[in-house]
């Protein structure tokens, strides 16, 4: 069994397509304007599913973990973008790295391998 693709509702899907791909780097897969859907995907090939529609983030809402290469280097490209961040890359239960928020105001961390398997930074 593999995890293929997670569908998140939100309330523009120009700009959360735009969110996702300029500053995540996820690829346009396919997306059906007349339905308000995109698809979009990451270097593995897990597939973000968008659609737009009415948007409640709650506390049981989902969290989006992406593991990149190196999470210092990825802030600081963000930060240069003018991301904002929840929080800067720090250790945490689930290892080393940054929380931030989408344009809906779902939960969005990265971390790296490496952070996982050695001390904090």
């Amino acid at each position: 069994m593999t995890l293929n693709h997670l569908g998140l509702v939100v309330r523009d899907i120009a700009e959360s397509r735009d969110w996702y791909t300029s500053n995540l780097g996820l690829s346009l897969e396919f997306e059906v304007p007349e339905r308000r859907f995109v698809a979009l995907e990451d270097d593995s090939g897990f597939g973000l599913l968008l659609s737009q529609g009415d948007v409640t983030p709650d506390p049981v809402s989902p969290i989006i973990y992406f593991e990149v290469r190196d999470v210092d280097e990825l802030c600081r490209d963000l930060m240069a973008k003018g991301v904002r961040f929840d929080y800067p890359p720090r250790q945490t239960e689930w290892g080393y790295g940054p929380q931030l928020r989408d344009p809906d105001g779902y939960i969005v961390r990265f971390f790296d391998h490496r952070s996982v398997t050695e001390p904090a930074h």
